[in-house]
């Protein structure tokens, strides 16, 4: 049996690397995106079985990013899980179309029976409006080759 990919955008270096950690110890296949401006064309050649976004990332926030994970067809369906760390902030995010919301700090047992719990269902709804995802994917040439100024180092 192969195990299940799971791709992660954090941009706390210390807690991506301990995530990953603990998902490689408990079998799973993982890869890290320390900047998320690089996480659409790195995820285009992982192919995740489950995403797991921080929300307060630079740039853009993770519900954003969800939206533009769930344009791509090919992960239109993907299992996707959103972190943070402000609660007030949590209320709203089911509407960038992630499926669940992990609140900062959250334990091991969490985060493991989540990433089982979706894994072993099948998501059959993007809750996209078919506008938005149209505008969405107009956007993404951009965001897949990255701006045209050395913006990052």
């Amino acid at each position: 049996m192969t195990k299940k990919k799971i791709f992660i955008v954090e941009d706390d270096l210390m807690l991506l690397e301990t995530i990953q950690d603990i998902l490689r110890d408990h079998g799973y296949d993982c890869q890290g995106c320390y900047h998320p401006e690089d996480a659409l064309r790195l995820m285009e050649a992982y192919h995740p079985d489950l995403v797991i976004l921080d929300y307060m990332l630079p740039e853009w926030n993770g519900g954003e990013l969800c939206s533009a994970i769930r344009s791509i067809d090919r992960f239109e369906y993907i299992p996707i899980i959103i972190t943070s760390a402000y609660a007030k902030i949590l209320l709203s995010l089911s509407e960038y179309g992630c499926d669940a919301v992990l609140e900062k700090p959250f334990g091991i047992p969490e985060l493991m029976g989540l990433i089982a719990s979706l894994l072993s269902s099948r998501r059959t709804n993007s809750d996209l409006l078919p506008k938005i995802k149209s505008v969405i994917k107009s956007a993404l040439p951009e965001i897949l080759t990255g701006p045209t100024s050395a913006s990052s180092a």
